[in-house]
This record gives C-alpha cells, sequence and structure tokens, in this order.
C-alpha cells in the first residue's frame, strides 16, 4: 500500500516515531569530524550531496556531519503538528532523525500503539531548482550564508510484512553556510555546513 504526502506530514510522522516528546535521558549523536567517510564538503553542491547520501544510506552519524551547530529546521505555517514556534533546533533535529535513520519503531502516545519503523529510504528527486545565490545581511534568515530551493520526492518503506511505503512530494529551502573545520591531521579547512531549512507551504 502507498500513501503520498508532503515533507509536514512525514515530518508528523517522525514526531511519532520518536514518542511525541523528548525523553530527558536522549541526547542527540555528537559526531567527530575524523569519522566522515564521505568527500569532504568544499561546495555547498557537495554538502547537499552529503545530506542526500546520509538519508539514502539511512546513516545517522553523517547526517549529523553535515548539520551546523546553530541549524535550525523550520516548520511551514501549515504544519499543525510543529512546535509552539514553528522550529526544530539541531539538538532536536536529530533526536528525530536519528531515530528515523537508525531504523528505530516508535510510539503513538496519542494512539497507545507500536509504530514500524522506516527500512528503506529511496530519492526519485533531489533537484536544486534555482542555483545557490547569497543571503544579503538585510534578508531574513541566515545573511551571509547560500540559499537554494530543491524540489525532494522520496519513498520511505516501512518495516512492515505487508508493502507499505510512504511518498514525499515537496519544495525544501535549503541554507548552507561556510565555516573553519579542524581535521584529523590537526590543521584547519573551510568547508560548507547545512544551517537552515524551511518546509514551503504547498500552492
Amino acid at each position: 500500500m502507498r500513501r503520498s504526502l508532503n515533507l509536514l506530514l512525514v515530518l508528523a510522522f517522525l514526531c511519532a516515531l520518536a514518542g511525541g516528546c523528548f525523553d530527558p535521558e536522549d541526547s542527540p549523536i555528537e559526531p567527530d569530524p575524523a569519522v566522515s567517510t564521505y568527500p569532504f564538503p568544499d561546495t555547498a553542491d557537495q554538502l547537499m550531496a552529503n545530506v542526500r547520501d546520509a538519508y539514502d544510506g539511512m546513516d545517522s552519524v553523517e547526517y549529523a556531519f553535515t548539520l551546523h551547530e546553530d541549524f535550525e529546521f523550520v516548520f511551514s505555517p501549515e504544519c499543525l503538528i510543529g512546535p509552539d514556534d514553528d522550529t526544530y533546533s539541531r539538538e532536536e533535529d536529530l533526536l528525530h532523525t536519528t531515530r528515523l535513520l537508525d531504523g528505530e519503531p516508535g510510539f503513538d502516545m496519542a494512539h497507545q500503539r507500536v509504530l514500524p519503523a522506516v527500512r528503506d529510504i529511496a530519492f526519485l528527486q533531489f533537484e536544486n531548482l534555482t542555483g545557490w545565490s547569497e543571503v544579503s545581511m538585510d534578508e531574513p534568515g541566515y545573511p551571509g550564508g547560500l540559499k537554494a530551493m530543491y524540489a525532494v520526492t522520496a519513498v520511505m518503506t516501512l518495516d512492515t510484512v505487508d508493502d507499505n511505503t510512504y511518498g514525499i512530494d515537496s519544495l525544501q529551502l535549503f541554507f548552507a553556510k561556510r565555516g573553519l573545520a579542524t581535521l584529523p591531521d590537526g590543521g584547519t579547512r573551510q568547508r560548507y555546513y547545512l544551517i537552515g531549512q524551511q518546509d514551503l507551504a504547498a500552492e
């Protein structure tokens, strides 16, 4: 059975996977830069390739490596399941996304039921529609960074006996920022981090 929905509803599913709340004992993973096996993100395009590969390979460590310490996910105003301020911090995003990528089942507290884990994620489209442009200093968002709109289409296969999948079809605005990274040999090098992601309202 196949269901099609946008990223907002998928995030609602992820919130349920996470139990609808944060366990005070939980903490997001903080990867050592030395453990990354992905190409060094010295361009915004390579950064986004790493983001896609982390989801496609369901690799929570590599996903965490792409995020800036000030990363924010901004929910669309249409979303009814987001937090009161419509924003996830890096820590909140990692708590939910790590469970998803690690294939952990969840629990729907509202309906008192166990939810199946996600077994596989396959992208059908992950396309930069606009190219990268600079965010001006007087523009809301992340001044001094880069921004681009992506079309994202993917299929998430649930870990169930029957063939159950969720389809994601959405527009996402991504923000990238350059920063100095410490290399395994102690040196430093400029790289790109994902500092913001905004789910756009459906038209």
